[in-house]
């Protein structure tokens, strides 16, 4: 041990003072008094232990280990094993670090690649006492947390998912929806501009038929971890359709729901699957269709008792139809393993033709249609021979209607050139009889070709028949009315009453009924209009006698003065009038009734028809009583109403 400067030991309390000790070896504590063991070193200079295992710069404040020249206040420099550690020898002590700053400003932890800082965590004193990782060689947050408000995680400089006060999860958006899809706040909340950030996938990758799951569950418990038992009808999970309607996302389009569907018990638990849509004008869905426990689908039904069930108020329709006109059917497999192959099936369909197609098939090949209605008994069959057979199960013809009061139906078509025909036979004793209803063919043999006959099979000859022109014949006996005398013969009917005179027509041809439009007239003086309020006219046509009735009101409106040629007439009579026989056109052929007249300015009215034509004149008497026409200013004019009505009856020629 060597000294260079005097005075070494404090004689008072034995100190080192203002020295300079260098060792070649170590100095056992021992060698110097005091003991360093119990006492401390002081020094206002530098102090260096193995060169560069320690060195306190106290002229800087600054203390090296692994270096000399520190350039903050605690450096550690290594090579191999850069580490600082922390550790409790009891295990009730805990080990930390602490990192304290100034009231507003940071406390932080930087880790860098070399000289360049490339991550940051830090308190933010300046933003209200933030915790932020930070990446400090790109300025951005990647996580960070504001006492109270939210948790942030970011990439690339973008925030990527919020955790907000109320504990709910963001992503796609920083501030939370309050209410959406009527269900309150949910606390995973997702929201994005495309379909890449607004889609959520799960993917399972496994050599096995397992897929990825997505689970939904409930419990009557009231906390976290429960077991309760759910009750009959609860709700499972609901998969919920929301839109915005322009205030906030909270109306319901659709939801899919699960429920208990039955009483549950331990690994028991019956389940429906809800299918719902909201109505248009509402903002809330109704249950539309419903698949139960059992397998039962409902439409319009919440607890169809079928396995398919469509219900609605008014009519109802169910549609297969076929896009490419490859045909659409419905099958039907009841009588084998229902797997509609082979030969034990049967179907409805429309094929590619467009006709409606029946089909009933058995292994045997005899399979029938078999109609039942009221009493669930069979009432119709089509049976495999193509025969049609009402309230029976076997027949000979081809449509056969049986019934219990003995009588029967038989229709049958013979086909080729013959007659169509349908055949009624009474087969009882002393009754037999059997009549044919049929169209007459081409060969002639039961009448004219194309007639309509009624024909006595049993005798053998036709008794009625309605031929292709129209005419109607009845070829043996009478037309009978009640329950004596013979027929209408129109070609021998004559009146035979006294001082009736002679026939010369014989036939009914003629019956009609209809209306007909009245309206005033003055056809010689064609200045003079009138003005029409109200028209109306009916007739009935029997034969060759025309029955009418006429309502007409109206006004002169033009040159009303009445000049010589002024006679009125009311024109539009359905029918030519017919002259009298020998007599001009000029002669009135037929009068009409007058029912009533208003506000006419004559004393009496008189209406003729004329031969030849379909006017009805009005006539009134004049001096000496000669008629003579009624003249326009003997209406009243303009604003007055003129009424005339009138019924008559008069001929035509047939």
């Amino acid at each position: 041990m060597s000294q260079t400067k005097a005075q070494l030991i404090d004689p008072v309390d034995g100190s080192i003072v203002n020295a300079d000790i260098n060792a070649s070896a170590a100095i056992a504590g021992s060698k110097i008094s005091p003991d360093f063991g119990s006492q401390n070193i002081v020094t206002t200079g530098g102090l260096t232990v193995d060169t560069t295992t320690l060195h306190v710069d106290t002229s800087n404040n600054r203390v090296g280990i692994g270096l000399t020249n520190p350039s903050s206040p605690l450096e550690i420099s290594s090579a191999t094993n850069p580490v600082i550690k922390a550790t409790s020898s009891d295990s009730s002590v805990g080990a930390s670090f602490t990192a304290q700053g100034g009231s507003s400003n940071d406390s932080q932890l930087t880790l860098s690649s070399g000289t360049t800082a490339k991550y940051t965590i830090l308190r933010d004193g300046s933003q209200q006492d933030d915790l932020r990782i930070y990446d400090s060689a790109n300025a951005l947050d990647i996580i960070r947390y504001r006492h109270g408000s939210y948790l942030h995680f970011g990439v690339n400089g973008s925030e990527r998912l919020r955790i907000d006060s109320s504990g709910r999860i963001l992503i796609g958006h920083s501030s939370a929806r309050a209410n959406v899809g009527q269900i309150g706040d949910p606390k995973i909340q997702h929201e994005g501009l495309n379909s890449d950030d607004s889609s959520v996938s799960i993917i399972r990758n496994n050599a096995s038929n397992f897929a990825a799951s997505l689970i939904f569950g409930k419990s009557r418990g009231t906390s976290v971890g429960s077991n309760t038992a759910v009750n009959d009808g609860d709700q499972l999970g609901t998969i919920r359709f929301a839109a915005a309607d322009g205030t906030d996302v909270n109306s319901e389009a659709a939801f899919i729901q699960g429920r208990i569907n039955g009483t549950p018990g331990s690994n028991d638990t019956p389940g429906k699957l809800f299918f719902a849509t909201t109505a248009d004008g509402s903002d809330s869905a109704t249950e539309r269709m419903v698949i139960d426990s059992s397998g039962r689908v409902g439409i319009g039904t919440t607890s169809p008792s079928y396995n398919l069930e469509v219900k609605g108020s008014g009519q109802q329709v169910l549609l297969v139809g076929s896009t490419n006109a490859g045909g659409a059917f419905l099958t039907l497999d009841g009588d084998s393993n229902g797997d509609g192959a082979g030969t034990d099936y049967s179907s409805i369909g429309h094929n590619t033709s467009g006709n409606l197609v029946i089909h009933a098939d058995n292994p045997s090949g005899n399979a029938v249609l078999m109609f039942k209605t009221g009493d669930s008994n069979e009432k119709m069959r089509l049976d495999d021979s193509g025969r049609l057979l009402l309230a029976a199960t076997s027949g000979t013809a081809r449509f056969h209607i049986k019934g219990s009061g003995g009588d029967g139906i038989k229709i049958e078509n013979s086909g080729g050139t013959n007659a169509a025909t349908i055949d009624l036979k009474n087969t009882l004793t002393n009754y037999v009889k059997e009549y044919r209803l049929a169209v007459a063919g081409s060969d002639g043999l039961y009448g004219t070709a194309k007639a309509l006959f009624v024909r006595d099979q049993t005798a053998g000859v036709n008794r009625f028949e309605i031929q292709d022109g129209g005419d109607v014949k009845v070829s043996t006996g009478n037309l009978i009315i009640g329950t004596s005398g013979k027929g209408i013969d129109f070609a021998t009917n004559t009146e035979n009453e006294s001082g009736a005179g002679s026939s010369y027509g014989t036939i009914l041809d003629d019956y009609e009924e209809g209306s007909w439009t009245p309206t005033f007239d003055a056809p010689n003086q064609s200045s003079t209009t009138f003005g029409i309020n109200h028209q109306y006219g009916y007739y009935t046509k029997i034969g060759n006698l025309v029955h009418v009735t006429c309502y007409l009101q109206g006004f002169a409106d033009q040159n009303a003065s009445g000049g010589s040629n002024d006679g009125i007439v009311i024109t539009g009579l359905p029918f030519t009038v017919a002259a009298l026989p020998n007599t001009s056109n000029v002669r009135h052929a037929a009068s009409l009734a007058l029912g009533s007249r208003y506000r006419l300015l004559v004393d009496d009215l008189v209406i003729h028809a004329f031969g030849n034509q379909n006017v009805a004149k009005l006539m009134v008497p004049s001096n000496g009583q000669v008629m003579e026409p009624m003249k326009s200013n003997q209406m009243t004019a303009r604003s007055g109403t003129n009424e005339v009505y009138f019924a008559g009856s008069y001929r035509v020629h047939a």
